[in-house]
């Protein structure tokens, strides 16, 4: 058994730019504690289908995705004002973009602002941007998907929707930790209740 046939390689990052995109995933990832910082704030994540990428999953041909997380903050400092400003290429004021819906960037297109990062290993989406007037927008396949920790909890269709990483995030805020979901206990066969037959009277 050789190692190198066990362990998928890693996917090489793609060259910097402005490539075409479309927004596949809109979720709450909840209150996540940040050790750089120190402090707890809410987040949001957006992910990205690129659709002109594609890489070999599983031997299927899909879309590339890169995603960008933010702070739930309307406040013109902050990253989400000035990414959702951007892509709707206006100057909405702080009252009007906390009237917006974040689920209705869902499905939305847009174009996004790749970088590579130091070290080589990765991307990142430092801007997203509204596509230039009558430019056709980016078609893609894969399915929409909206979750919201209050609303949708942590079973169930919406959850299990929701890429792995995804999960592993949101299993570390604090609305998770406060109210983790009943897992089944593990039961040694032994101590398995005996199924009941006909005549038994079950207790």
């Amino acid at each position: 058994m050789k190692l190198k046939d066990k362990v998928k390689p890693a996917i090489p990052p793609m060259e910097g730019g402005v490539y075409m995109a479309v927004c596949v995933t809109v979720a709450d990832l909840g209150d996540q504690y940040s050790e750089k910082f120190k402090n707890t704030q809410r987040k949001v994540v957006f992910s990205f289908d690129i659709p002109s990428e594609t890489v070999e999953v599983d031997g299927e041909t899909r879309p590339r995705q890169l995603s960008k997380r933010c702070t739930f903050s309307v406040s013109k400092r902050g990253t989400l004002n000035k990414m959702l400003n951007a892509w709707l290429n206006a100057n909405m004021s702080e009252q009007d973009l906390s009237e917006l819906d974040l689920f209705d960037f869902a499905g939305k297109p847009c174009q996004i602002r790749v970088t590579v990062s130091e070290d080589g290993a990765h991307n990142n989406v430092e801007d997203v941007m509204a596509l230039p007037k009558g430019m056709p927008a980016p078609m893609t396949d894969t399915p929409i998907i909206t979750y919201d920790i209050d609303e949708d909890g942590f079973s169930g269709d919406k959850w299990e929707s929701l890429p792995g990483w995804m999960r592993d995030t949101i299993e570390k805020s604090e609305q998770y930790q406060q109210n983790p979901p009943d897992k089944p206990l593990d039961m040694p066969a032994d101590q398995a209740q005996p199924t009941t037959g006909k005549d038994d009277c079950p207790i």
